[in-house]
């Protein structure tokens, strides 16, 4: 019995990872065979190959109407960093920016959560405080977000490439969807990309360093397999920091290990599912924690491999001989020296505390 509520529990998690939000017990039976779909304001979608994949990603559907997903955007300034102007996707309408405190002359960030944040929302709200007493600027809490960055360029002014999208999980690949439409968008910020319907395909399926100006990434629970981990594997930013090596971090159980905890467990809680996660949201806390001015700096070494920075191949951070960079929040500062062409991967070592150096 045990052996499969672990399989029910590992397929539930692992499809909630990798896909997007669908009721299909509500879906109309077209958009199974359907294989286009435009929508107005955002364009057309297509659910086959390469989103259709036999092996990694064997459903493959159309996303259902604006109207049906009902998106809202939470704006914080800091004139109002506790009490949000609230829009929806329908509404982005100037008299309604106008009467908020959005400032199109401010950089402007969009929070991008993955699918099943709710299980563990204690990252978002910090984030956001974060952002804001780093400078001043525009944040957005969001599901979806490239129409309404649309909108804001159109009816304010504002321009792509002063644009930052931070996304966890799925919101990460969410954040490589918008930068694809928009071209040039300034930032994306991937907190342990979700690896699985995410991995072995091709850039157009997923987040790639191609859809912003600059792409940094942080693997916290990257794995091969979706019954592994949570994260992805494959470098895909300009910037990859893989701390510990990307997979198990201190302080936090082995996946399948939190999972059979949390089946002995008599009752099925948020604090099981949290040590579930504990690996795959590290990656929030530490790029929440590289915005805050702590004395010590979590530095990545430039290395090919985990295993050659442990073995002491790549050299250290005191040596000018070595490439490091800031995990996180100022990562960007370095990337200005650099040639963008290639994905550079960074290793490092972390605490399991705050600030995790």
């Amino acid at each position: 019995m045990k052996t499969f509520s672990l399989g029910l529990l590992c397929l539930w998690i692992v499809s909630a990872v990798g896909d997007t939000k669908i009721d299909i017990t509500k879906r109309d039976v077209s958009s199974f065979f359907t294989r286009e779909k435009c929508i107005d304001g955002l364009g057309c979608f297509n659910a086959g190959s390469p989103f259709f994949n036999f092996l990694e990603r064997p459903l493959s559907l159309l996303p259902d109407d604006r109207e049906a997903i009902n998106t809202t955007f939470a704006l914080y300034t800091r004139d109002s960093p506790n009490i949000p102007s609230n829009f929806s996707n329908m509404d982005a309408s100037l008299d309604h920016l106008a009467s908020s405190s959005f400032n199109p002359h401010l950089d402007t960030k969009f929070i991008v959560p993955g699918y099943i944040s709710k299980v563990a929302p204690h990252w978002k709200m910090p984030l956001k405080d974060a952002l804001l007493f780093y400078e001043p600027c525009n944040v957005f809490y969001v599901d979806w977000s490239g129409a309404f960055i649309k909108e804001l360029q159109k009816r304010t002014g504002i321009t792509p490439e002063s644009v930052h999208i931070i996304g966890h999980s799925l919101g990460a690949h969410i954040a490589g969807y918008a930068g694809k439409r928009l071209t040039t968008l300034g930032r994306i910020s991937a907190m342990d990309p979700a690896g699985p319907y995410f991995t072995n395909v091709e850039a157009i399926v997923r987040l790639d360093r191609a859809d912003a100006l600059f792409v940094d990434a942080i693997h916290t629970n990257a794995a091969p397999s979706r019954f592994q981990g949570f994260g992805l594997v494959d470098s895909i930013a300009h910037f990859d920091f893989y701390p510990n090596g990307g997979h198990l971090q201190p302080g936090c159980e082995d996946m399948g290990q939190a999972i059979l905890s949390f089946l002995g467990h008599p009752t099925f809680d948020a604090d099981g599912l949290r040590d579930i996660m504990c690996n795959h949201g590290r990656a929030t806390d530490l790029f929440i924690s590289s915005i805050k001015d702590h004395h010590c700096q979590l530095l990545g070494s430039h290395c090919d491999s985990w295993l050659s920075y442990a073995d002491g191949q790549c050299g250290n951070c005191s040596s000018e001989q070595t490439l490091c960079v800031p995990l996180g929040m100022n990562s960007i500062r370095f990337s200005k020296n650099i040639v963008l062409d290639k994905s550079l991967n960074f290793y490092l070592n972390t605490t399991a505390d705050e600030p995790y150096c």
